[in-house]
């Protein structure tokens, strides 16, 4: 597994994780996903040990140097695409 597809299976851990915990601390990440079925959620080469605050800080580390602002519009533009949405952009002032 390259280690950009581990990121965002870590990011994907971590939205999984606030839908729940908002305010846990990372470290606490692999005891959340200790009873979960992670294989089936993240992917079969992944298990609870693997989602520590080290790695996770790495993957958000990926994320800050790739650009917030930048990943933030494609997944929005890859979402609009796939859910077969209209969107109107106006950029006039009102």
């Amino acid at each position: 597994m390259s280690n950009d597809t581990f990121s965002g299976q870590c990011v994907k851990a971590m939205i999984l994780n606030g839908l729940g915990y908002v305010n846990r601390a990372l470290y606490l990440m692999p005891h959340f996903f200790k009873d979960k079925p992670v294989k089936r959620l993240l992917g079969e080469n992944i298990e609870a040990g693997h989602l520590n605050d080290d790695t996770l800080g790495r993957a958000l580390d990926v994320i800050y140097a790739y650009g917030p602002e930048t990943l933030y519009g494609q997944l929005a533009a890859q979402s609009v695409k796939r859910l077969g949405l209209f969107v109107k952009l106006d950029h006039r002032h009102q």
